[in-house]
């Protein structure tokens, strides 16, 4: 599957980019398939001051295969994370792809400014010439789109192994990089 995508404010944000969904739910409204997707997430997301989540119809997507992306500036908190709901998507999946974005404000909030990236790339053994992309593109070849996705495997459903860069992280390596996975947000 590709990966989705998202990055920094001011530079354009990357997208979130994923095949079209197999399984239907029932006719509700991207606000209230958000509402039940965010039930899913115990990350306690609400608590990072100043960072919304909105839910829009794919009609308002601005290109074909686009679920979302977060805006953010680097080192600060808050931000906000659009997700676009296609037609017939699960509440599972929305929950995975919404905490993919979460991840990215984590990470903009408070991995990077603490240091984590760096411990993430040392426990990796990759040292990339840019944790995350500036454009509106995929990031799967990116540690943050990596990040973002065992950080939405950690707290929701999750999205899988979505990363080109790295596998899915398990056993010690999952370990290691916990702590980045819920760091302190001021």
């Amino acid at each position: 599957a590709a990966a989705p995508a998202a990055a920094p404010a001011p530079a354009p944000a990357p997208t979130t980019t994923l095949p079209a969904p197999t399984a239907p739910t029932a006719a509700l409204t991207p606000a209230q398939m958000g509402a039940q997707a965010l039930t899913l997430i115990r990350y306690p997301w609400q608590g990072i001051p100043g960072y919304n989540i909105q839910f829009l119809p794919i009609s308002d997507a601005p290109s074909a295969g686009f679920y979302g992306n977060t805006t953010f500036t680097w080192g600060r908190t808050g931000g906000t994370s659009v997700l676009y709901v296609y037609p017939g998507e699960t509440v599972d999946r929305l929950a995975g792809i919404t905490a993919f974005e979460i991840g990215h404000e984590v990470d903009a909030a408070a991995v990077e400014p603490q240091g984590g990236e760096a411990q993430i790339e040392n426990i990796l053994g990759i040292h990339p010439a840019s944790w995350a992309p500036d454009c509106d593109c995929g990031e799967q070849g990116f540690l943050s789109g990596w990040y973002a996705a065992a950080f939405s495997n950690y707290w929701s459903p999750g999205v899988g192994d979505w990363s080109q860069i790295a596998p899915e992280p398990s056993g010690a390596v999952l370990t290691s990089i916990e702590p980045w996975l819920n760091p302190t947000i001021s």
